[in-house]
């Protein structure tokens, strides 16, 4: 599943190929993914320029001088640049032609979204998916007071907690096994029972994992492929995840797996308490 640093090195990568071109073609090619998709999406976005492209958690949106198209990856979905002409292949179920590139979404499991906005609608359209979000992991408040200040009375395990995205997005489930494993936190410890100081450390080093994986061009995992269809290096770095039973890299204990609300999560037992 992409997870924040994908879709920050997705946005990054469609930047120099969209903005400010036209979108002088579209195709919807299916009527719905996780959500219904405008049938009118086609007539809408033709014509207009694209402006900007943001993110918001694991969202995001693109916007044009007609209106703003939210676009969420789902599990398996991609947005690639291709040459125009390009023949569609399987599972691409959107296809735009913007200046000298194709812009394609490709999603085998559909569970993404297409959502489009008028203009001045955003804020209204696209609030459902966003009102639950907590904080973006790299805003200047983010940092140990904050993480204790919103964590420290919950009884829950404190990765996934960070899974929830209610206190900080972002920090999906590779990150946060790595971001745990670095700040020497067990997964399965409660919330309430990590002191002040060890929230500062956690808060640094989720940073610095995100950071990491956004200048490695994310973790490619099975199909995944940012805009330029290329692949990231992140997992050749990984730590702990997907290492079960391998000696970790500090102590030379096994990695263990665990579930944690359907998730595996993987730790160091002798490196985090």
């Amino acid at each position: 599943m992409p997870e924040l640093p994908e879709v920050e090195v997705t946005r990054l990568s469609l930047l120099p190929h969209l903005i400010n071109h036209q979108v002088e073609r579209a195709q919807i090619l299916v009527p719905a993914l996780r959500y219904p998709i405008d049938s009118e999406l086609s007539n809408k976005i033709v014509g207009a320029t694209i402006t900007d492209i943001e993110r918001r958690a694991k969202y995001l949106t693109i916007k044009t001088t007609q209106g703003s198209l939210m676009v969420h990856l789902g599990m398996t979905g991609t947005l690639t640049i291709n040459a125009p002409g390009t023949p569609l292949k399987k599972h691409d179920h959107a296809s735009f032609t913007i200046g000298q590139h194709t812009l394609i979404y490709n999603d085998p499991r559909r569970f993404g979204a297409l959502i489009w906005a008028e203009p001045n609608e955003e804020e209204k359209r696209f609030s459902p998916f966003f009102k639950k979000l907590g904080i973006e992991p790299f805003a200047t408040l983010f940092n140990g007071d904050y993480l204790w200040r919103h964590a420290h009375t919950r009884t829950q395990a404190i990765k996934p907690l960070l899974l929830s995205g209610e206190i900080v997005v972002g920090v999906g489930n590779i990150y946060a096994s790595e971001a745990l494993f670095k700040a020497g936190i067990l997964p399965q410890r409660s919330a309430k029972r990590i002191a002040k100081e060890r929230y500062h450390t956690l808060a640094a080093t989720i940073r610095e994992t995100l950071h990491e994986a956004i200048e490695l061009g994310g973790s490619t995992l099975k199909d995944f492929q940012h805009g330029a269809a290329q692949q990231g290096y992140f997992q050749i770095h990984h730590q702990v995840y997907d290492r079960a039973e391998q000696p970790c890299y500090v102590c030379h204990t096994p990695i263990r797996r665990i579930r944690q609300a359907q998730r595996s999560t993987f730790y160091c037992p002798q490196c985090q308490r």
